[in-house]
């Protein structure tokens, strides 16, 4: 019977998937992994490939052959090949669509090609009709088609014109093919049969093994209850003997005895014949005695015999012992010497216990060292605030005292520069002033929760505390973690609730925003808070001129009258009346408290006079980027503008006396000017001075300086950014864990409101996975893997590209295995296959 048009192009078909197609894979797998050392590389992969959940125990059987085999390529098919270019280094890159759906046309990547290869095969073999359309014939054509070639053309051996031959291949040789196919899966079928035989056999001979062994010890039992009756028999006729012969002695001295008595009475008297008579019955009566002696000693000697025979077969038994004593002997000493290196690891096992324990007490001891260092630092913070002498009492300082009075918690939001931040400090100032017995500590959610897991140090510490989370989220973009931060508020909650503790919160509004759903939800913020941004609390007049004043006074030594203005010592006008009130009128967008500080800190911005609170943002972009226009001819600007930008970009520290500001600072010069400069540590101290004041400030209780405010960090970021992409590539390997989770996005990444971001393209991500990996090993690798992949898994630029950024972390990756396991360790964290990349 002919076959239909349908019929014969799904026989067609199937014969491209499995003698063209599958032969194209495999000369692409053999040019990845070439045949002289692939067995090498399935043995350094087998923890990998034998961990797959969908590997099956035929195709390991397939990888890994008995001894004396060689493994080849050609015993694979098409599912195998794919599974192993998929999982064997360099791991192919997945197609957009996955592994198992058929890819767009549009996407040619090998991975697609080979994720075909796959569809189509699956698609032919599991037919349920049996036929294919005319028009899926040529559609699907084409598309495997055009994937043999590109494959096979990769593999250094083109197949493109066998795969256009293939479409004229007559139906008679097809079916010839299909049906030896069907014979080779037929024995296929036969040989797991035998081998499902063959396995039946073994388990068999394993059971009859068992019973031997139990006969064998049965046999051990009747031989030592044979023993014991031998030996039983032995001595009883031994007894026996020894009486006979004794009562054989008794009756010779019974006759001799006799025979003189007899010879006594014929000397003496034939009237004794009777008498002699009954004594001649009575030595027949021995003699017969003496008949049975003898037969008992035949009896005796017939034992013996057999005595000696059962005695050799205990002496074989007593050699076959001896033997499995002597292998008793041997396990004995193999298990002394077990049980000699279990009491070396039981060793080790307590010293490393004993390690554990002292570094759990230094850790014990350090968080008791890091709260009183928090303590320190939050005193030594306020104490310059006082110190200073410019902060300003209003409405707001009030209502926040008492509101964490009544509540417990304070919230403090308002948009960047509106003082946030002092108010803060300020209420935690006047609530300890007020309650002497409370400690106030200025700190982030992580060292909280690091406290707190210290049952013993919060037993001891925790009571009586004022805490200050400024920044609670983030200063300029939002690092909220749902999963992470909400059980920390919990315990927060829970502390309040307990009045153990009172806590102030600060955070910008536009961060404020972007988590608004938790702060609407969770129970720790239920009560009222203090907006600066609302009319409520917008400084009034008079409290704008006594901000001015206070800052006039103390940077500029400089006495308001209300004839002129500002005077200076010697009298001369340096703010004119005039100015002054067009000053106080103004309500900056950055907030008036943080405008102040610039405006009288900063020369360029004194002299803009009221002008400069009209768009202050715009005059900080414009004098960050001025400075680095000077830098390219005038070498004090170069190293200020690269001084801010490594303090931008180390999460706005810069410590003077670091020996690495000397290596790390010229980098960014070089970076930024293409220049190369040698640099000493007195440049970089003499940068930090000249800086001081109008945009670096000290730490307190550090020798480090950080950018005054986060918008001024913003500043230098955008104008950092607006630097061309090749000098971009050399400032990567610069930046921070911290800078990459807040302020580095992919190229297509929209700015949410407030926001300032620097966006990386997809041909820097080479360079972006080498700084990552140095970060993982410096600071992840020995004691926290899975944070380290779940703060990556929840960046937008590792969300969004992925499949780009994921094959270039395990290349880096690849090239540290040689030491460690990095690679199989990103693989098997449980947090990476949590990830979301649905985005």
């Amino acid at each position: 019977m002919s076959l239909t048009v349908e019929e014969s192009n799904l026989l067609r078909f199937y014969f491209l998937n499995l003698k063209v197609a599958s032969k194209a894979a495999r000369v692409y797998f053999d040019s990845i992994h070439p045949p002289a050392g692939l067995a090498g590389e399935l043995t350094r992969s087998s923890v990998t490939l034998k961990g797959l959940r969908f590997m099956t125990k035929l195709q390991l059987n397939v990888l890994y052959p008995s001894s004396g085999q060689t493994v080849t390529s050609a015993d694979f098919d098409t599912t195998l090949i794919v599974c192993l270019l998929r999982n064997l280094p360099p791991r192919e890159s997945s197609p957009l669509t996955g592994w198992d759906n058929l890819p767009p046309p549009g996407d040619t990547s090998t991975g697609a090609d080979l994720a075909r290869v796959k569809w189509y095969r699956n698609l032919s073999a599991h037919s349920k009709d049996g036929i294919l359309s005319s028009t899926d014939f040529n559609q699907f054509w084409g598309d495997l088609e055009g994937a043999i070639g590109r494959l096979s053309a990769k593999g250094g051996l083109p197949m493109l014109k066998e795969a256009q031959l293939a479409q004229s291949f007559s139906i008679g040789s097809l079916t010839d093919v299909l049906l030896e196919l069907r014979n080779y899966e037929k024995s296929q079928q036969e040989l797991t049969e035998m081998i499902t035989n063959l396995q039946s056999a073994i388990d068999s001979l394993r059971t009859n093994k068992e019973e031997h062994e139990k006969r064998i010890h049965q046999v051990n039992v009747s031989h030592q209850k044979g023993e014991a009756e031998t030996q039983k028999l032995t001595t009883e006729p031994s007894d026996y003997k020894d009486k006979c012969t004794e009562k054989l002695e008794a009756c010779k001295n019974d006759i001799k005895k006799n025979e003189e008595m007899i010879k006594e009475l014929q000397d003496q008297s034939v009237k004794k014949k009777d008498k002699i008579a009954d004594l001649i019955s009575q030595i027949g009566k021995l003699e017969k005695h003496d008949k049975m002696l003898k037969e008992h000693d035949e009896h005796l000697a017939m034992l013996d015999e057999q005595g000696s025979k059962q005695g050799e077969q205990i002496a074989q038994q007593g050699e076959q012992l001896a033997q499995h004593c002597e292998q008793m002997a041997h396990q004995s000493e193999q298990m002394a010497q077990q049980g000699e290196q279990m009491a070396h690891q039981s060793e080790q096992m307590a010293q490393q216990s004993e390690q554990m324990a002292q570094q759990s007490e230094q850790m014990a001891r350090q968080g008791g060292s890091n709260q009183t260092r928090l303590e320190e630092d939050t005193k030594a913070l306020i104490e310059e605030d006082v110190r200073e002498g410019t902060f300003v009492s209003t409405k707001a300082v009030t209502d926040g005292l008492l509101l964490l009075k009544q509540n417990g918690v304070l919230l403090i939001t308002g948009h960047a520069g509106t003082g946030k931040s002092r108010i803060g400090r300020h209420v935690l100032h006047m609530f300890c002033t007020e309650n002497m017995s409370h400690k106030c500590m200025k700190l982030t959610l992580a060292e909280w929760d690091n406290m707190t897991n210290r049952k013993e140090n919060m037993d001891n510490r925790a009571e009586n505390l004022v805490l200050l989370l400024d920044d609670i989220f983030g200063e300029t973009n939002c690092i909220y973690n749902r999963e992470k931060d909400t059980p920390i508020l919990d315990k927060v909650h829970a502390y309040v609730c307990k009045g153990n503790i009172k806590v102030i919160i600060t955070i910008r509004d536009t961060v404020k925003r972007q988590c608004q759903e938790m702060f609407d939800s969770h129970r720790l913020f239920k009560s009222d808070f203090i907006d600066l941004s609302t009319d409520k609390y917008l400084l009034s007049r008079k409290e704008k001129n006594t901000f001015l004043a206070k800052y006039m006074k103390t940077v500029r030594q400089s006495d308001y009258t209300d004839n002129k203005g500002f005077l200076d010592f010697n009298g001369d006008t340096i703010l004119d009346k005039k100015e002054v009130l067009k000053i106080i009128q103004e309500n900056p967008v950055k907030g008036f408290p943080l405008v102040v500080y610039q405006f009288v800190h900063y020369n360029k911005y004194f002299k803009l006079e009221s002008k400069f609170f009209d768009r202050p943002t715009k005059a900080m972009l414009e004098d960050m980027n001025a400075i680095r226009r000077k830098g390219e001819d005038q070498r004090n600007f170069m190293i200020q503008y690269a001084v801010m930008v490594y303090t931008a970009i180390n999460e706005n520290r810069i410590n003077p006396d670091d020996s690495s500001n000397i290596t790390e600072i010229p980098k960014i010069i070089d970076a930024i000017y293409e220049k190369t400069v040698k640099l000493k540590k007195w440049h970089i101290s003499d940068a930090v001075n000249e800086l001081k004041g109008s945009h670096l400030i000290n730490i307190p209780n550090r020798r480090s300086y950080r950018l005054h405010h986060p918008t001024l960090q913003e500043s230098v970021i955008l104008s950092f950014a607006q630097i061309d992409e090749a000098n971009i590539n050399k400032i990567i390997p610069l930046i921070s864990w911290s800078f990459f989770l807040k302020m580095v996005k992919p190229e297509s990444y929209k700015e949410k409101e407030g926001e300032v971001v620097l966006r990386i393209q997809t041909n820097s991500f080479k360079l972006l996975a080498d700084r990552l990996v140095d970060i993982y090993i410096a600071e992840f690798v020995t004691y926290d893997f899975d944070r380290f992949i779940s703060n990556l898994c929840n960046t937008e630029i590792f969300q969004q590209e992925y499949c780009h950024l994921l094959p270039c972390l395990l290349e880096v990756l690849e090239k540290e295995d040689i030491k460690d396991k990095h690679t199989e360790n990103m693989i098997r964290s449980g947090e990476i296959d949590r990830c979301d990349y649905s985005a």
